[in-house]
């Protein structure tokens, strides 16, 4: 099921993307890594905030993980909150930047070719969408319940994007895990 509602997803940014068009879509593909490494960058102010706010469930010796060990199971309360508030800074910028991009509608219609703008519009929306999906299904892993791991360990979609998306689940790991 969870497979099935990421290809929805990924699908229907793809279409957006497409719809919006190369020079739009390469705007806010670009408002997004920036609004990324303004995350990495602010995660650590919002953190002691939200280990106030946010309770963590506590992980047991018998709480299963789909994607990190056990013995690292047990130590991802504290990494649980920078991701989460890697998550709130990276939201809130992704608001910003679709608001900014509301400004620049206009780009949508860019003199070039229509098969063109449509084909690299489709593929930085799937890419971009994609890119999203690891974030959330890295930060969903972290949370020590079965359903949810189940959930996230029956996923063959997930099981592939989480730990072998290149370059990006090394940065997420190195960011959010390894410090």
């Amino acid at each position: 099921m969870l497979t099935l509602i990421i290809l929805l997803f990924i699908a229907y940014s793809v279409y957006a993307g497409a719809r919006k068009g190369a020079m739009l879509q390469g705007v806010m593909f670009i408002g997004y890594v920036v609004v990324f490494l303004l995350a990495k960058l602010l995660a650590g102010v919002f953190k002691p905030a939200f280990e106030l706010w946010i309770p963590y469930p506590s992980a047991t010796m018998s709480s299963h993980f789909a994607f990190f060990s056990q013995a690292l199971g047990l130590r991802l309360d504290d990494k649980f909150y920078l991701a989460f508030s890697f998550m709130f800074v990276f939201a809130i910028g992704w608001v910003l930047v679709r608001i900014a991009c509301l400004l620049v509608q206009d780009l949508a219609y860019y003199p070039m070719s229509a098969k063109r703008s449509h084909w690299i519009g489709g593929i930085l929306g799937g890419v971009g969408a994609y890119l999203f999906v690891v974030m959330v299904l890295y930060l969903a892993a972290m949370v020590p319940v079965d359903g949810l791991q189940a959930a996230l360990g029956h996923s063959l979609l997930a099981k592939v994007m989480v730990p072998h998306t290149p370059i990006f689940s090394w940065l997420l790991h190195s960011w959010w895990i390894g410090q």
